[in-house]
């Protein structure tokens, strides 16, 4: 994945300070304002907070003359893609880094020159700095007792400097516009993200929440992407004649030494904001999935997702602040920074027992240090191929039935002490056995990697928490998801046993019957038999008594895990499913069969089934170009779609080769079957043991097109920067896996073996009408049953033509009639047993 698609909060900050420097700079430079010599050095941690290094990328070279058509297109993607990735060599860019000092000299200099034009962007682009950095100075203010919140003017500082070249620029002597002066510092907070700790975690109620007053904002509104604000030209009207005068070179801010202290703590805060704002999106995630709203293999994706995104912005983050080394250090830090502003000794403990200072529990849930506590105790006692017995009830007994906003602090954290150290001995079993599998979450490989390295990353603290959360919002429901994944597996594998011994095509390859073998051992192994009660027999031997023995405990345990496996073994399905349709073209050859009695009017009922078929293969794929309205354009679209090259039905071609066989495509059949953005993004994930998800421009630009318009500002930010926040990403995922549900767990396997029954039907009731036209070798093969479907179009064509050319006026076909007849009583038999074609359903 690449991380310049995806952009953090700090590193948006980063971004628009920078911007708004630059333009600074370079309109103060028109302006008469004279530089000293820029820097000739990169800033390499800014670069890094940014998540971009020299050699990430560099950008293209511009042809000349002026690009056409498809040419044209491309160079425009390729420029969008370098100005999110590339960053320009110090030697032929150097960067030139402004103190904040000087933000307001400048702006003063280019309110002062006459004519100056203040674009209503520069303003706005200003205020969304200022909104970013006013958060965190009212969070260290609640933080602050009287005697530390004199440590904030520095905060206060920044702001206050800001608004001040806002109130310059927005001047009337700088002439902006009335847009200008009426942009408001505090832009829209249509994407806002509330970061109190009460919405995820029911309990927290309980504690003094000190982070009501956050919010943040995603950019994806605010034009700051115009010209003024890119290009470094003047826009004064006086001094447009001085575009010589621009600056070649780039513009950073630079905090200053005494500032580096608070610009780091300011990196920490947006962190842990940006997590805690994830938090909150899988929480109502999973809320919406336990009242009905939610399919649970997508919020099982968008969580996956969610884990991964969270890796990749941990290790941008450490990657430039290297000198926390660790989660325990940053952790730590953060909280004992947060301690002394409250003048709270972090060492003191109000109980014995306490894991910390609870006086700063809200603090200390928002940094996940009570998952981290738990991880790092659980990490002594691991020791390689040795697995911790941990004997049910030993640390109290979980009632899942219990009322968790009734409980105090220290009955919550019981609690998540319970639930954790009795299912992390089942993650060591995966962790000590070297098996793998599609569909394994990112907490599952995370703590297989603690079980080896007793290391514990931010990211790992912050996926467990999230399987607390998930709990806490199931309850006593936590096991139906296993259930349901059971129930799925089991009509799954009945549908494969079926599907093998059905006859097989000549052209289905052995290859593909072992896919098939493979995908029913995959049933067998981790969804109808325990897997991991084989692993604790094998390791533990005479010893297995002694630790929990419940079957399928961590499944039970583990709807994210239940969702990811269900997603693998439907998209296995899917592919395998539609393989096999294609190769007997079963339900296409139906498909046209089905349309031409409709237009007919020979079927007056409607195949829920086909109808989806239809709608998520889309009639311009299956019918090339549309449904066809008439019987001859039904034979015509029928033929086109088998290989039959298109000149066959033109007047002319018809008129010079009546005698002569249809001729052939060179490309042969068409190929209907297309997938979807989400299967062509997750496919590698979930189909292979060690496959990842690669974001690239296309596939983002095919998942926001899922979205249509429910994500436009989410198009908007994309469209302008090709940068998303990871919360905008997960919001058009989610968006994309509702609309694209339908065509995931369609049962291509089901509808095969439907199709293939009702062909065999009508073969049995117009056989000696297929002899009388056909002739006896009308079929050879058994895997040549589809093909009765074109016969009878083909026939019903002739007949109708034939009757024309005798009476003057179409005098329909008995054999369309007679199969109307038989696919209508075929489909009202399916609605009656209740026979729907959707996985699982």
């Amino acid at each position: 994945m690449s991380s310049n698609f995806f952009v953090n909060t700090y590193q948006l900050y980063k971004e628009q300070t920078d911007k708004l420097a630059q333009w600074l700079v370079d309109n103060a430079a028109a302006c008469g304002y004279k530089l000293p010599e820029p820097d000739k050095q990169v800033a390499r941690q800014n670069g890094a907070l940014n998540g971009t290094s020299p050699s990430d990328s560099a950008p293209s070279p511009t042809p000349s003359g002026r690009l056409k058509g498809r040419a044209r297109k491309d160079a425009k993607l390729r420029t969008a893609a370098a100005s999110v990735v590339s960053v320009e060599d110090a030697t032929s860019q150097p960067t030139y880094r402004i103190k904040l000092s000087q933000f307001t000299e400048l702006a003063r200099k280019i309110a002062e020159s006459s004519g100056t034009i203040v674009p209503a962007s520069v303003i706005k682009l200003a205020g969304r700095v200022v909104d970013l950095r006013r958060g965190f100075s009212r969070f260290y203010e609640k933080q602050a007792t009287d005697s530390t919140r004199t440590a904030n003017l520095k905060h206060a500082h920044f702001v206050s400097t800001l608004e001040e070249v806002i109130s310059i620029l927005k001047a009337p002597s700088s002439g902006a516009s009335n847009d200008s002066v009426n942009a408001s510092t505090s832009t829209n907070t249509g994407d806002t993200v509330k970061a109190s700790t009460d919405r995820i975690s029911s309990g927290t109620e309980m504690l003094s929440n000190q982070f009501d007053h956050l919010e943040l904002e995603e950019p994806i509104d605010i034009d700051d992407t115009s010209p003024a604000l890119n290009a470094a030209t003047p826009t004064t009207g006086a001094t447009a004649s001085k575009a010589d005068d621009k600056v070649s070179c780039r513009v950073e801010y630079q905090s200053d030494n005494d500032e580096d202290d608070e610009e780091k703590y300011f990196a920490m805060y947006c962190l842990f904001t940006d997590l805690h704002g994830l938090r909150t999106f899988i929480g109502k995630t999973w809320e919406d999935y336990s009242d009905g709203k939610m399919d649970l293999m997508a919020a099982s994706v968008l969580t996956n997702t969610a884990f991964d995104l969270v890796r990749r912005t941990e290790t941008k983050f450490f990657t430039a602040l290297p000198e926390f080394e660790s989660a325990q250090k940053l952790i730590q830090f953060f909280m004992l920074f947060i301690s002394i502003l409250r003048g709270v000794n972090p060492r003191h403990r109000e109980q014995p027992d306490d894991w910390f200072n609870y006086e700063v529990a809200d603090v200390a849930q928002w940094l996940y240090l009570p998952t981290f506590i738990l991880l790092d105790g659980f990490c002594d006692v691991i020791q390689p191929r040795q697995m911790p017995l941990m004997k049910p009830g030993f640390f109290g007994i979980y009632d899942p039935k219990a009322d968790r906003k009734a409980m105090s602090l220290r009955q919550m954290l019981a609690e998540d002490k319970i639930i954790l150290l009795e299912a992390l001995p089942e993650f060591c079993l995966l962790g000590d056995s070297k098996v793998q599998f599609p569909g394994e979450d990112e907490l599952t490989k995370g703590l297989r990697e603690m079980y080896k390295t007793k290391k514990i990353s931010l990211f790992l603290c912050f996926a467990t928490q999230i399987y607390l959360d998930i709990t806490h919002i199931r309850r006593d429901r936590i096991g139906s998801s296993f259930h349901d994944l059971q129930a799925i597996g089991r009509q799954a594998k009945k549908t494969l046993n079926t599907a093998l011994a059905q006859p097989h095509s000549i052209l289905w390859p052995e290859e593909n019957d072992k896919i098939l073998r493979n995908t029913l051992e995959f049933i067998d192994y981790w969804i109808t038999k325990d897997a991991i009660d084989k692993m604790r027999r094998v390791l533990l031997k005479s010893m297995y008594d002694k630790g929990i023995t419940e079957p399928y405990y961590l499944f039970s345990r583990h709807p994210l895990l239940c969702g990811l496996l269900q997603f693998s073994l439907t998209m296995m399905m899917r592919e395998a499913g539609s393989a096999m349709a294609m190769c007997w073209g079963s339900i296409l050859y139906v498909c046209h069969l089905y349309n031409a009695l409709r237009q007919t009017s020979n079927l007056s009922v409607l195949w829920p089934d086909m109808e989806t078929f239809i709608s998520i293969n889309t009639p311009e794929r299956l019918f090339v170009g549309g449904l066809p309205t008439t019987l001859e354009d039904c034979f015509k679209r029928y033929s086109l779609m088998m290989g039959t090259a298109p000149e066959n039905f033109a007047r002319d071609y018809q008129s010079r080769n009546r005698a002569r066989a249809l001729k052939h495509s060179k490309k042969g059949p068409r190929d209907w079957h297309v997938d979807p953005p989400i299967v062509k993004i997750f496919k590698e994930r979930y189909l292979s043991l060690d496959g990842s998800v690669r974001w690239t421009i296309l596939n983002i630009e095919s998942l926001l097109k899922e979205t249509d318009t429910e994500a436009h500002v989410v198009k908007k930010r994309w469209e302008k920067s090709h940068q998303l926040s990871p919360l905008q990403l997960l919001t058009a995922l989610q968006i994309a896996l509702a609309g694209e549900f339908p065509e995931l767990t369609y049962d291509y396997f089901g509808m095969h073996i439907k199709c293939l029954n009702l062909l065999r039907q009508l073969r049995s009731e117009n056989h000696d009408k297929l002899l009388q036209y056909c002739g006896p070798e009308y079929l050879e093969r058994e895997d040549q049953i589809s093909t009765v479907a074109g016969y009878i179009i083909m026939i019903s064509v002739r007949t109708e033509m034939a009757g024309e050319a005798l009476t003057s006026q179409s005098t329909g076909s008995h054999m369309l009639v007679e199969a109307g007849r038989i696919m209508g009583d075929f489909i009202q038999a399916s609605v009656d047993q209740g026979l729907g074609i959707t996985l699982g359903i």
